[in-house]
């Protein structure tokens, strides 16, 4: 998904308070319009229920980008595959998606070890993609810090919005107690070390550390595997 303000475009990046955000930027009167694909902008069909879902600055039209601020968001790759997963044991896998039935798993164990097989770096490549060199967002900020750079990127862009609905986000986002998350998703010494390797890339580009997220003994990782497994299950 991509919105259109009046002054700015904000491009959602997959696990980082999408939906919330699109509600409390609706709510402080700021949303126009969806901002579609090239081809779809090409056959007149802007506005309209989106089918685009996770449109990046590359998908969408350029005449769409004049004059407007561009922003967008990204977190810590170890948690965003904590919140992939947790998603997934929630609602189901997708039948319908390569990437599910390759990564799809009853513990969160052999989840990571499933990307580290079939994609490993699997989101540092998704944001090499999203926010190419050669297509710069004006701003991407961090889930972790999600209010406030929200707040100084609609500044920057000179949108005229209501603070408070945006304060609101940390009561309607989904995502602001994870401490049951992290309770479900432990990872041991060798995974964490192993997937912040193949995640290097979008450690170092963002700024974030190997370090922000804990790793676990093994047994206790045993555990949480053995209380939370359960059969997989198939949107």
């Amino acid at each position: 998904m991509a919105l259109l303000l009046p002054h700015s475009i904000y491009f959602h990046t997959p696990r980082t308070a999408g939906s919330a955000t699109r509600e409390a930027l609706k709510n402080a009167g700021l949303a126009v319009a969806e901002a579609r694909c090239k081809g779809h902008v090409e056959n007149d069909q802007l506005i309209r229920a989106t089918c685009c879902t996770h449109n990046t600055i590359n998908d969408i039209h350029p005449s769409l980008l004049e004059n407007r601020f561009s922003f967008s968001f990204v977190r810590h790759p170890l948690t965003y595959y904590q919140s992939v997963w947790c998603l997934r044991t929630f609602y189901g896998w997708k039948r319908n998606s390569r990437i599910d039935t390759q990564f799809g798993a009853t513990t969160f164990s052999q989840y990571l070890e499933n990307v580290l097989t079939y994609s490993p770096g699997y989101i540092s490549k998704y944001y090499e993609r999203a926010f190419a060199q050669q297509a710069q967002v004006d701003f991407i900020g961090k889930f972790e810090h999600f209010t406030q750079n929200l707040i100084f990127a609609l500044e920057q862009a000179g949108e005229i919005f209501d603070s408070a609905a945006i304060h609101a986000l940390d009561i309607i986002n989904p995502g602001k107690d994870r401490t049951k998350m992290h309770e479900r998703c432990h990872y041991t010494r060798e995974l964490h070390e192993r997937v912040c390797e193949a995640e290097k890339s979008a450690l170092i580009r963002f700024g974030y550390s190997s370090e922000d997220v804990p790793w676990y003994e093994q047994d206790q990782v045993e555990q949480a595997d053995r209380q939370y497994a359960g059969a997989l299950k198939w949107q």
